[in-house]
């Protein structure tokens, strides 16, 4: 019996037939199942005259898989083509069950349908239990594989390991296009030479440095252990900031948006903590925020929020469970022509706080930018895989000073912040600083003519005054307030008014006063005159506790002259807080 001029060899009773190939080079001899033929005419059931054709392909697995995040299996599958060998991996599961084999396997042009898909099930089940197959390790994101011990890292599909790491993790990206688009942009090109000479052509931008070390620093999060951050980049239209993205970009790799590393922010949610989530350690990068439609700005808000957070959110299976939770470590970092922290992006203190402002200009003309784009377009993806190298090489005594080293600079960095957001925004800075010391001491690129980390905190405690709406807010109201003690209510023995309308709101006299309330007119006009959002600025002040709410309202009774009316009631810890008065502050 032959088919295509393939014939089929008469095996004995209970003989042991194999079936040799080459497989992308590699020499394979396997054992073929009892009662089963191989030949390049296909899978065979059967003997004597009693046989059945059941692929016209020979179709074997070659090798098993096993995530390391979730333990879940795959299985490499092996089939012949026109042209020759053809290889993909798909989850165990596909080939345990007819009706997925069928859409996954034609999907990946096997010839299988309904009428042989469970003989092929039974073909699977059998070659693997009559063949000590191989298993390897594949992960379906990048990054450090087995944080935080920090020893084995996937930049693409090239494995940085250290010599007692797993050997031979590969990065599972078939059933993903975006996953394999991005794996192929981290990659090296052109040469580390190229690269230096780009970047030592803007040696005195500290927006370029400050760009650098982020994408440097996100890898260094999870040894020093550092929250994961943003920093944000901004400045009018034309002066740079996407330049400086593609900069950062191109310490990974090809850092073109779209194609390679840069993603924009006209994506949804979804799909930038995919991209996250593909990326692992590495930074994520999203391009102009102006290209957010109106409509759906506040999503800048929850995306940074949900990135500073280092994971997705839990969403269900198609069998009524849940889906495993992405997760990521990492430094991302925005552009835009306004803060990803004005209010029309960012509502609330919560993002605000996990960001670094990067203001003004990059680039000092158009000139310089476009060179350097040139530049970096031809010469990517070399310092990333070194800083990579160099920390997978470090002893764990050289882990540890760089630990220490970090704790140092957050404690001495921590003494000049003026805000709660500030000091938060120190361990960032130190973050940075321990990038810059890791590029030029650790792999040797000189100093840059400006200083980055210096310009990056003048700019962190600024921004962190000026983001601190919430208290601002309640301190220009209490100010104003302190300086008009007469028209606050205090109950008492001479309690008449000079006219009602003359009254602000109560003040509460007893020894060691604890609250003030106000009228919500009041507070609505102050707030409007100095360009804040009541509504908002309530919700926020109820949200610090530094306002009595009642039924999730924020006015509450209060007893005035003639009779009880609903007033704002402000904490007088919360005009401590903010700065209005001192713990020994005397009533008034």
């Amino acid at each position: 019996m032959s088919r295509r001029g393939h014939p089929l060899r008469v095996v004995a009773d209970g003989e042991a037939e194999t079936y040799e190939a080459v497989i992308a080079g590699a020499a394979y001899t396997w054992a073929v199942p009892l009662g089963w033929r191989l030949s390049e005419s296909g899978v065979w059931r059967g003997s004597g005259d009693d046989v059945a054709h059941i692929a016209t392909q020979p179709i074997v697995v070659t090798q098993t898989y096993r995530d390391r995040d979730s333990g879940a299996q795959y299985v490499e599958v092996a089939w012949l083509a026109r042209g020759g060998w053809r290889t993909r991996r798909w989850p165990a599961a596909v080939v345990s069950s007819a009706r997925e084999m069928v859409t996954a396997l034609s999907s990946g042009g096997i010839l299988v349908g309904s009428d042989n898909a469970g003989d092929l099930v039974t073909w699977f089940r059998l070659w693997r239990a009559a063949n000590d197959l191989p298993e390897g390790a594949v992960s379906q994101r990048m990054g450090w594989l087995d944080a935080p011990a920090c020893r084995a890292f996937l930049a693409g599909r090239t494995l940085i390991e250290a010599g007692s790491a797993d050997a031979g993790v590969q990065l599972m990206d078939e059933a993903d296009a975006g996953l394999s688009q991005l794996a192929d942009a981290v990659a090296p090109s052109g040469t580390w030479e190229g690269w230096l000479a780009a970047v030592d052509a803007v040696r005195d931008r500290w927006h370029a440095w400050a760009a650098i070390y982020g994408a440097v620093a996100s890898v260094l999060l999870d040894i020093i252990g550092c929250a994961p951050f943003i920093l944000d980049f901004y400045a009018q239209s034309g002066k740079g900031k996407s330049s400086t993205l593609l900069l950062a970009g191109s310490v990974w790799g090809d850092p073109q948006e779209g194609r390679g590393y840069l993603r924009s922010w006209a994506a949804t949610v979804a799909g930038i903590e995919g991209y996250a989530a593909a990326l692992g350690s590495l930074p994520p990068m999203l391009d102009e925020t102006n290209k957010v439609p109106a409509s759906s700005r506040t999503m800048v808000g929850s995306t940074l929020y949900t990135l500073a957070n280092g994971g997705g959110k839990l969403r269900g299976s198609r069998t009524g469970g849940t889906q495993r939770a992405s997760h990521w470590r990492s430094v991302s970092l925005s552009t835009g022509e306004q803060s990803v922290t004005d209010d029309r992006f960012t509502p609330d203190e919560g993002s605000w706080a996990r960001c670094i402002p990067v203001p003004g200009p990059p680039m000092a003309s158009a000139e310089q930018a476009e060179a350097l784009v040139r530049a970096i377009g031809q010469h990517h993806g070399h310092l990333g895989p070194r800083v990579v190298r160099h920390i997978v090489d470090m002893t764990d005594v050289q882990r540890a000073a760089l630990r220490e080293r970090y704790d140092e600079i957050v404690a001495h960095t921590g003494q000049r912040a003026t805000t709660p957001m500030g000091r938060r925004r120190c361990t960032y800075l130190a973050a940075l600083q321990v990038a810059a010391e890791v590029v030029h001491i650790g792999i040797g690129i000189p100093w840059p003519e400006c200083e980055p980390i210096q310009q990056l905190g003048d700019a962190s405690e600024s921004g962190a005054r000026e983001a601190d709406r919430a208290a601002a807010a309640l301190r220009d109201l209490g100010q104003s307030l302190l300086r008009r003690p007469g028209q606050l209510w205090a109950p008492g023995p001479a309690d008449l008014p000079p006219g009602a309308a003359a009254w602000l709101g109560r003040l509460d006299a007893r020894d060691g006063w604890a609250w003030r309330a106000v009228s919500p007119d009041v507070v609505r006009s102050e707030l409007a005159a100095r360009g804040f959002s009541a509504a908002m600025m309530l919700d926020r002040w109820a949200a610090n506790g530094w306002i009595r709410t009642r039924d999730g309202k924020h006015a509450v009774p209060v007893r005035m002259p003639g009779g009880t009316t609903r007033m704002v009631v402000i904490e007088r810890a919360a005009l401590v807080d903010v700065g209005v008065l001192t713990d020994d502050s005397a009533l008034g």
